[in-house]
């Protein structure tokens, strides 16, 4: 199973350089930490996303019990942790433009350093780590291993 530090980094590309200044060697190059705290912000984005969408699809269901809480809370979790990583990324000099899924990508959009780039995350390793989030976020509340 990928783990957040396993993974393989993402394809990140540069565009042009948002000044008018000459490209030099940072083009395509960010620090290990910077790209960590885009890869966690991505997947607790998509996370958040998919509760809210869970969520709505369940209550439509009939049950014999409530579930409600148990989502609200983990997506106002996954909610609170996106816009924490989110203004790290601000402070560690990058913008988020633009993102949207493809057919076997999620692709942000970024500017970093001057320079827009492009950032590309498979879907099936988001929706994994996505599930490891939600394994740990009970673990956490409820101390045991799932």
């Amino acid at each position: 199973m990928n783990r957040q530090g396993d993974w393989p980094q993402a394809t990140v590309g540069s565009g042009q350089h948002a000044a008018d200044s000459t490209e030099d060697d940072r083009v395509g190059e960010q620090p290990e930490s910077w790209q960590k705290t885009l890869q966690e912000c991505v997947v607790f984005g998509v996370l958040f996303k998919a509760l809210m969408a869970d969520l709505s699809a369940l209550k439509k269901l009939p049950l014999k019990l409530s579930y409600h809480l148990l989502f609200e809370e983990l997506s106002r979790w996954a909610e609170q942790r996106h816009h924490q990583l989110r203004r790290r990324l601000r402070e560690q000099g990058c913008i988020l433009v633009n993102s949207e899924r493809l057919d076997q990508f999620y692709r942000i959009e970024l500017k970093y350093g001057g320079y827009l780039q492009e950032a590309l995350y498979s879907i099936e390793l988001v929706r994994a780590e996505c599930e490891q989030q939600i394994r740990i976020w009970l673990m956490q509340r409820g101390g045991k291993s799932w």
